[in-house]
């Protein structure tokens, strides 16, 4: 990725179009986190959990498994549908609001 040095920046001390594309580049890496089973499910998968399961275990996360990212995960899903749902009322309950406002007659 090259980045073109503009008019405005000086050719040297370190601002020519090399440096600057090496810049970005380094920026642009990418670092591999590895994730165990236990912050996915919660539960180690060897031996399966009892209650959270793991990996490869046929179950993974559960509402006793409040660390695992799946129980996370699907809290989240749930506390964005019923924000969803919330929103819908308030907006029709605004577009209700704002057709009484503009059918009133003024004084």
């Amino acid at each position: 990725m090259t980045v073109p040095v503009t008019p405005h920046l000086p050719k040297s001390g370190g601002f020519c179009e090399k440096s600057i594309s090496t810049k970005a580049a380094n920026a642009l890496d990418l670092t591999v986190v590895f994730v165990s089973p236990l912050q996915v499910c919660d539960g180690s998968g060897d031996p399966c959990d009892a209650v959270c399961g793991g990996g490869g275990c046929g179950t993974c996360g559960g509402s006793s498994c409040d660390k695992g990212a799946v129980t996370k995960a699907d809290n989240a899903l749930d506390l964005a549908l019923k924000a969803e749902a919330l929103l819908k009322v308030k907006e029709g309950n605004a577009q209700s609001l704002n057709q009484n406002v503009s059918l009133s007659p003024l004084p």
